[in-house]
């Protein structure tokens, strides 16, 4: 279901929010709507969260120095909080954010994080809390669960249950 609202989501005025476990097809839906969004037209930038962190680093606290997080169409970041932001790459990817929400411009972003988790991959509570609060007005939330034969054990290793 959430694969399906991911993909309709074409052009609504809000980015997408998908949270869910590994392997629950959020990464997939990601990849299918850049495909969708490029033949329609579009060129989405998509960056993965290691590779947003550090650009963001590069840039210190240079907002002009990434004029594509800032201006794209649309801008897609697959796993965002897999690995611990800096605290100057917290504050430009609030500031990125700020902008974007500013000029109605979407964001579609994967996680496997809790609010509250994402929250903490941040270097400061309180920059967590402004990125996790413009993320909530600027997207819609999705869930992704997992179905099948795949479910996590209590280690978060995906089993098969036939087994």
């Amino acid at each position: 279901v959430a694969f399906k609202r991911l993909r309709a989501w074409m052009w609504g005025v809000r980015g997408v929010y998908a949270i869910g476990a590994s392997g629950s097809g959020k990464t997939s839906a990601y990849w299918a709507l850049a495909r969708e969004l490029e033949r329609a037209g579009d060129r989405p930038l998509c960056i993965g969260a290691v590779e947003l962190g550090r650009r963001l680093q590069q840039a210190a606290k240079d907002l002009a120095s990434v004029p594509d997080l800032l201006h794209a169409r649309v801008l897609m970041i697959d796993d965002l909080g897999k690995e611990r932001a800096t605290p100057a790459a917290s504050s430009l990817f609030s500031e990125v954010l700020d902008h974007r929400y500013a000029h109605r411009l979407p964001v579609i972003i994967t996680t496997r994080f809790t609010s509250k988790e994402l929250r903490a991959r941040f270097s400061e509570p309180s920059i967590g809390q402004d990125i996790t609060r413009r993320l909530y007005e600027i997207c819609e939330g999705l869930t992704f669960e997992l179905r099948g034969a795949q479910k996590p054990d209590a280690d978060g290793a995906q089993k098969d249950k036939t087994l």
